[in-house]
């Protein structure tokens, strides 16, 4: 998780888990076996803070398609969902051609692929459409 990003509706950013009393560490872990056991997530988990941002700041500021929205969610409920994708990282698989929502792959990556197949087509004579 970063440092110095915008805190969600609780008000508790990373840094306050950071620079917390070490019995933080055995609060959480009651608090995140009590979700697990039952399968019970509270339900302010699910409460966020919708934040529009611009998307092109020499762009029209009046369309709406010129934002895009980020929600701001509870940092106890993001610290637990780190704890579980690193406990599970192991079993959740992706295909290598996806791009999107990896570390170190993005959109130049994914243009980079399509560039890769139209040019091995093209240049055995075949169309792309």
């Amino acid at each position: 998780m970063k440092l110095g990003k915008a805190s969600g509706p609780d008000d508790i950013m990373v840094e306050h888990l950071l620079y917390a009393h070490p019995s933080l560490v055995y609060h959480l872990c009651i608090l995140f076996r009590s979700i697990a056991t039952p399968s019970y997530v509270p339900k302010e988990f699910g409460h966020g803070i919708i934040v529009p941002l611009v998307k092109n700041k020499t762009g029209d500021l009046r369309k709406t398609d010129n934002y895009r929205g980020i929600t701001l969610t509870l940092i106890i409920s993001k610290l637990l969902e780190c704890v579980i994708l690193n406990q599970c990282a192991d079993s959740l698989n992706t295909d290598e051609l996806q791009f999107g929502f990896k570390n170190s792959l993005g959109c130049s990556h994914a243009l980079f692929a399509l560039k890769t197949a139209v040019d091995y087509f093209n240049f055995r004579g075949s169309t792309v459409l």
